[in-house]
């Protein structure tokens, strides 16, 4: 599991793209749980809500590695959300940039991906490698989860 980058409080991460370095954070990916088409994460949420990600790739992250994204290229995410009312998705960088997603998140109304909650679809383009968290919000609740984005 993972949360934010060290020294990232998610609820005070600048919601506006920043100039401002953050050099004394360091990545903490969470942890690749499982997969098939593509690899599982579990997000941390202190709320009760349950997140999970899928994260479509064509390359092989093994059970227990940490998330890795590459930058630069769209990559589809798949999270599955517990808990009630709308869902948005953003992600921070280590440097205090955050984006949203390209696209999403869509609802879908099918799946053969077994983990609780409603799923949703994103798609991503990161414009920098480094750290960036995740920050899941579905209603009041919200969940991070930590990526190590590469060149």
């Amino acid at each position: 599991m993972s949360g934010p980058c060290p020294g990232q409080d998610p609820l005070s991460v600048p919601s506006e793209t920043t100039s401002e370095a953050a050099s004394d954070i360091v990545c903490q990916p969470a942890n690749t749980e499982g997969g098939g088409i593509g690899s599982e994460a579990r997000a941390e949420s202190g709320d009760g809500m349950e997140v999970w990600a899928l994260i479509f790739n064509t390359w092989n992250l093994p059970i227990g590695d940490p998330v890795q994204i590459p930058a630069m290229r769209e990559v589809k995410i798949v999270w599955r959300i517990t808990s009630d009312g709308d869902v948005s998705i953003d992600a921070v960088g280590s440097d205090g940039i955050t984006i949203v997603p390209d696209w999403g998140p869509v609802a879908h109304l099918g799946s053969n991906w077994n983990r609780p909650g409603d799923e949703w679809g994103t798609g991503w383009t990161f414009p920098e490698a480094g750290c960036w968290t995740f920050r899941i919000r579905r209603g009041d609740d919200l969940a991070t989860l930590g990526a190590d984005v590469f060149e």
